[in-house]
């Protein structure tokens, strides 16, 4: 009866017609217009062209890191940290429990037992099992909580109210017991690193990387992969044939929703805590006292204080700073900022890659989230906390690793969702899809093995600055001469002063790596220095054989 009444006819996007018909209340015309858009959205993000959109970010993402390393190498080698890790020095808060002479230097050292060592590391690995059994727990609860509301609530309600109870509502709950697990296993993970007692601050930091980015890898993305792979394929829970999750034809637009919602919930928890409340806190302790609001107030103890003579004024200018010094003092320190920056960046990018095939405008939405949250952490660090300390390092340790693992898990998934989750081969059997995962993936891999060994890891001017300095050490050390009984003597030139001085030189060439010249006379003064001591050398023993 609704369909047969005059209707009016239109297009969302141009491609859909919608049929709405004029007797329609409000809430039906909503209906109409909400699954027009849905449809409109599910064909913007499931079409042909999908696969190829799945590559070109797989290969992306190769291209990315091999330039990365190209930075890392030219930033390591002019900041002299490219062998940092082989000379670094014990934590302090490192503790040994027996003493072992050094083999090379014959040194007595500290050691914590490798038993115990391995015994801490078991400890820690089971309690992150369990935080992302609890993960699952948590998302299963989830799913749980959609279906029933699906086949009991939603039968007496209209479309769009039982959309946003179901799809809406728990991907919002899911959004929020993420952001809840993963503030307490930060914390967790930080006691259990502190527990298991590394002796270097590399060290230290990679095994808290692992265990921040395992159970964030679950918290994160464990709705997401259920959505894609294992949505309408099982029995919820035993509870019979009524409860069942599936979809209303594919899970790509589902899929799609969850990614943009976890995309855009995930930085406002940071943008309320870092922006939000200092801004509140310091509006709180800047307002005026409720007495001193009136304008001839000078019975109040705060305006009988008040500086009117220019002497005092002129001493408070004096004192002005020391007051920014100890305002300086009493901001809240960053603490785990660099932690928390590379988790937030390396969540992201996995959103960007794993789930490229179902969400086109991850990278346009995560582009214009870090174009924020840039100027966000600037205001932070530069008004609203501490100076940061800068640390030593010479890359960005196991996160690479992790970027690495990245990439290979997207081939994978990005395979599984164009032959299994999208409507491109929605048609073929399930043999049929398997072959076409393991061609997708073979061809990603030989492409992507291809670009990496194309793009060299390190920039031919850093290779070349590196060979020299190189040859001229190996030069500098292996320079000897006769004395006058004829015994070999290696102390002729000092040139302890001179090594120093070259690899400050790094800095200053830093700009010119492009533009190298052999010639250059920064690169060469070390050898002319060289040449013209030995000179002198030379000219000192042969008046000497004179005499």
């Amino acid at each position: 009866m609704l369909l047969s009444a005059p209707a009016t006819v239109s297009q969302i996007n141009g491609s859909v017609p919608l049929v709405i018909p004029h007797n329609a209340t409000a809430l039906q015309e909503i209906q109409i217009r909400m699954d027009g858009l849905l449809n409109t959205i599910k064909k913007a993000f499931d079409n042909d062209v999908t696969p190829f959109f799945a590559l070109i970010i797989c290969l992306w993402g190769t291209v990315f890191l091999e330039l990365w390393k190209r930075t890392n190498a030219t930033l390591a080698y002019e900041w002299d940290v490219d062998n940092f890790e082989t000379n670094e020095p014990d934590r302090p808060q490192f503790y040994g429990l027996k003493v072992k002479t050094d083999p090379i230097t014959s040194e007595e050292n500290w050691v914590y037992p490798f038993k115990r060592l391995i015994l801490k590391y078991t400890g820690s690995t089971m309690v992150v099992i369990f935080m992302i059994l609890v993960v699952f727990a948590c998302v299963a609860s989830v799913i749980l909580y959609r279906v029933i509301v699906s086949v009991d609530v939603c039968p007496g309600m209209s479309a769009v109210d039982c959309l946003i109870r179901t799809t809406v509502f728990s991907s919002v709950m899911n959004g929020v017991i993420i952001l809840i697990l993963g503030k307490f296993y930060d914390k967790l993970a930080l006691m259990l690193t502190d527990w298991e007692n590394h002796r270097t601050q590399s060290r230290y930091d990679d095994a808290l990387i692992i265990k921040v980015f395992a159970f964030q890898f679950a918290n994160t993305y464990a709705s997401c992969f259920y959505i894609a792979f294992f949505r309408g394929k099982f029995e919820i829970f035993g509870l019979g044939g009524d409860y069942y999750d599936a979809c209303s034809d594919t899970c790509m637009s589902q899929l799609s929703f969850q990614v943009m919602v976890l995309m855009l919930i995930k930085p406002f928890p940071k943008f309320l805590k870092d922006i939000v409340l200092p801004t509140v806190r310091k509006f709180w302790r800047n307002r005026p006292n409720w007495c001193c609001r009136y304008r001839y107030c000078d019975y109040c103890q705060c305006c009988k204080n008040k500086v009117t003579d220019e002497e005092a004024l002129a001493d408070e200018d004096k004192k002005m700073t020391f007051d920014y010094v100890e305002n300086e003092r009493l901001k809240p320190v960053l603490d785990d900022f660099t932690l928390s920056e590379y988790t937030e960046k390396i969540l992201q990018y996995g959103f960007l890659m794993l789930f490229a095939a179902s969400f086109p405008l991850a990278p346009l939405l995560a582009l214009l989230t870090n174009a924020i949250d840039i100027r966000v952490d600037a205001k932070r660090m530069l008004w609203m906390y501490r100076r940061p300390v800068a640390a030593i390092r010479g890359d960005i340790g196991k996160w690479y690793g992790i970027l690495q693992f990245v990439n290979l898990v997207a081939v994978v998934t990005n395979g599984f969702i164009i032959a299994f989750t999208s409507s491109w081969a929605q048609d073929w059997t399930t043999t049929e899809k398997l072959w076409l995962v393991i061609g997708f993936e073979h061809i990603v891999f030989g492409l992507k093995f291809i670009l990496a060994y194309l793009i060299p890891d390190v920039p031919a001017a850093v290779a070349l600055d590196i060979r020299r300095e190189k040859f001229q050490v190996a030069k500098l050390l292996g320079t000897s001469t006769l004395d006058k009984k004829g015994k070999g003597s290696h102390d002729l030139v000092d040139y302890s002063e001179l090594v120093p001085k070259y690899s400050k030189k790094r800095r200053e060439r830093s700009s010119n790596y492009d533009t190298f010249e052999e010639n250059d006379d920064t690169s060469n003064s070390l050898s002319k220095k060289i040449v013209k001591k030995e000179k002198e050398k030379n000219k000192e023993k042969k008046s000497d054989s004179d005499v």
